[in-house]
């Protein structure tokens, strides 16, 4: 599926883990009237409903915000939204639910692909189908096409490193580990998946969320930025550097 952007300009979102926080950006937030948005995951769609039609009510409402202000929504899957059920490609009239490995173009040429995916550390507290999908993880495709940028919500491992740091004893999340024997493993795999991706697509630029931070980072090539947690980042794709 191929998504056209209206504008050079795009606003990127990442981890509201709240569709009504979601809503209340759409509604209220001053800079973004004609604007297309890019949520980077872990908007919590489909979390803690049952069944999936009360979040069909709720994306209707922040649709309908949307409509109003003439904003296109994109949201890419998280490891925190129910992947089983939306991110199929479902759509409203403003609000785009992105298949994994969707692809978008700037009005200039610039092109992007969209991947979602990554691990919950917590999951080990969560129920399946509620609040936690055994599918949560990135899978990957052959592509065998370039793309300038990858919009995604995890990181290929070498990028944004401090998330080692959850693995000192220093830090609370340890117990983890603890509790979840296959959690260091699963993060790794996930993390090898996407270092394979973008060893297939080479981007210029990535851009993911989920470590809630805002780290800007270059490896070889490719620059990075993180996507803080409700952070709001203005993307140029004529002035990308």
């Amino acid at each position: 599926m191929q998504y056209q952007f209206r504008n050079n300009k795009v606003y990127l979102y990442s981890d509201s883990h709240s569709l009504s926080k979601l809503h209340h950006l759409i509604r209220y937030t001053k800079d973004i009237q004609d604007s297309d948005i890019v949520v980077l995951g872990d908007s919590f769609v489909g979390v803690y409903t049952t069944p999936a039609t009360s979040d069909a009510w709720f994306l209707n409402k922040i649709n309908n915000a949307a409509k109003g202000r003439n904003i296109n929504l994109f949201l890419i899957r998280g490891n925190a939204d129910n992947y089983d059920i939306w991110f199929k490609g479902y759509e409203f009239s403003n609000v785009f639910l992105c298949k994994d490995y969707s692809e978008a173009l700037f009005p200039c040429g610039v092109n992007a692909l969209m991947v979602g995916g990554a691990v919950s550390l917590d999951r080990h507290t969560r129920k399946n189908g509620w609040d936690w999908w055994s599918s949560e993880t990135t899978i990957f495709r052959n592509t065998a096409v370039y793309f300038d940028i990858l919009f995604c919500h995890d990181a290929p491992s070498y990028f944004n490193k401090s998330v080692d740091s959850l693995w000192e004893p220093k830090n609370n999340k340890l117990s983890f580990l603890l509790k979840d024997q296959n959690l260091y493993i699963d993060c790794q795999r996930q993390r090898k998946i996407m270092d394979k991706i973008a060893e297939e697509i080479q981007p210029r630029f990535i851009f993911g969320g989920h470590y809630h931070n805002s780290v800007q980072e270059e490896y070889e090539k490719t620059k990075y930025r993180c996507i803080g947690k409700e952070e709001l980042f203005c993307l140029d794709a004529t002035n990308l550097s």
